[in-house]
């Protein structure tokens, strides 16, 4: 069952409910004003016979027979007893009778009990006057016949009120829905090769209007998730085909003829660095994968910053023997949680390395200078050199996956490096800025919240 007929009927049962509870009300309030208006009519009756009654002498029958005349009040099928102290039947108007009195109903009236009601819908008041009990009875037939029309009435009033509901439900639940068919129609364009494509959304901020923000805010996600694929894939058979390609041809070169040994040993040295270039191009492509992750995937944990840069110096100065790293605090903390922070530990300190890195690559002779700055809600960490510098056209561009700086062709690279540096920092809520002048040096910020906030928004890859 769709949302519209689901709709529908909800509105035809309300709509039902409704128009059965106000007939059913009418219909009995119009029962209670006719049967209270028609045993007023009976009381006044039989309050005027028991006037009339009492004013004759008790054998005047010719008097008492004027009791009976229709003026003294119309009534359909009328039946008046007078019963005196004795529950003798002392007068019995002309009509046939349509009650039967008994000794248990006068004894009711003298109790004080008025209204009556018997079978073929005959209705009757009786009193107690002067040791006398008078009883008028009637058939309020035009009362009846009128609560029988209005019932037939309520019912065509009910048939055609839920007919009219039901195509009224039908019409305004299409038309409610309109919106989300829209949207619908919108999305079931969209294909694989139209992810740019968004729905349109009503400037009314409704609920279709929220329905429509989150496909377009899903379809910004699925959208990065493809870019990170096919960006991924371009990547690494662009960055591997060419290393591939130099180890398979000095493979094959070297099959063409016989060698000697130490010429053997020349080519295995070159085809080691090539793999090693190859690995090392390989683990850079995953971390950047890796740096695309959501939040939720990081697995934040506390650790301590300062470590993290110790860690780093000793690696770096097992890679570059000649270089000089110098590691400088701010100030002395008060304790030793100023330099606590939640997050990666790992992609961190692949980030801070990176970093260090070029700044070492780039320097002659290689040198760097770590800053470790701890605020209140953030730390800071500033790497400096006094190398080759970037050119200040270069800067906007040089976060860019596979962008190399024209002073960054003096020795190898891939252009990944600052990059994935970029992307680790962002997903640590934190902020990088890099500043540089040629034949200067260079000046790299990275600053971190101690405690990030776990966003759940994907970050968008800047790929060119």
């Amino acid at each position: 069952m769709n949302i519209r007929t689901r709709i529908t009927l909800q509105f035809l049962y309300i709509s039902s409910l409704l128009l059965f509870l106000t007939s059913v009300s009418i219909y009995f309030y119009s029962s209670e004003i006719r049967e209270k208006e028609f045993f007023e009519r009976l009381s006044q009756k039989a309050h005027l016979t028991a006037q009339l009654f009492n004013r004759f002498s008790g054998n005047d029958i010719e008097n008492k027979k004027f009791i009976d005349h229709p003026g003294l009040g119309f009534l359909q099928e009328e039946a008046t007893y007078i019963y005196n102290k004795q529950d003798a039947l002392v007068f019995q108007s002309n009509n046939l009778p349509l009650i039967t009195s008994d000794v248990k109903l006068l004894n009711r009236i003298k109790l004080g009990e008025h209204k009556f009601k018997f079978e073929h819908d005959v209705e009757a008041y009786g009193f107690s006057s002067n040791s006398n009990v008078v009883i008028v009875s009637s058939i309020d037939k035009f009362g009846l016949d009128g609560l029988n029309e209005l019932k037939k009435i309520l019912l065509i009033v009910f048939i055609l009120g839920n007919i009219l509901a039901a195509i009224a439900g039908w019409f305004f639940a299409g038309r409610s829905l309109k919106p989300l068919y829209a949207v619908v129609s919108q999305v079931n364009k969209i294909s694989v090769n139209q992810l740019n494509k968004r729905v349109d959304v009503d400037e009314k901020l409704d609920e279709v209007a929220l329905i429509a923000n989150t496909f377009n805010k899903l379809l910004d996600r699925v959208e990065v998730s493809f870019q990170m694929q096919k960006q991924f894939v371009a990547s690494a058979s662009h960055e591997l085909r060419t290393p591939l390609t130099i180890i398979l041809s000095q493979i094959e070169l070297t099959l063409l003829n016989s060698r000697t040994p130490v010429h053997y040993q020349k080519i295995l040295k070159s085809l080691t660095e090539d793999i090693k270039d190859l690995n090392n191009t390989s683990n850079r492509l995953l971390l950047l994968a890796q740096a695309d992750f959501q939040v939720e995937n990081l697995n934040p944990k506390p650790f301590r910053i300062d470590e993290c840069l110790w860690q780093i110096n000793w690696e770096m100065q097992k890679r570059f023997p000649s270089a000089i790293i110098d590691i400088h605090f701010d100030i002395i903390p008060e304790s030793e949680s100023d330099f606590i922070i939640l997050g990666n530990e790992q992609l961190v300190k692949v980030a801070i390395s990176n970093v260090v890195e070029n700044s070492l690559k780039y320097s002659n002779p290689p040198y760097c200078s770590i800053t470790l700055f701890s605020h209140k809600k953030e730390i800071l960490v500033k790497i400096e050199d006094q190398g080759y510098g970037i050119h200040e056209d270069d800067i906007p561009k040089i976060f860019i996956p596979f962008f190399r700086a024209n002073s960054s062709f003096v020795t190898s690279g891939h252009g990944l490096g600052l990059a994935m540096v970029n992307k680790i920092i962002q997903l640590h809520s934190g902020i990088i800025d890099l500043k540089s002048e040629l034949n200067k040096g260079t000046v790299v910020s990275i600053s971190i919240p101690k405690i990030f906030i776990k966003s759940a928004v994907h970050l968008e890859a800047s790929y060119s």
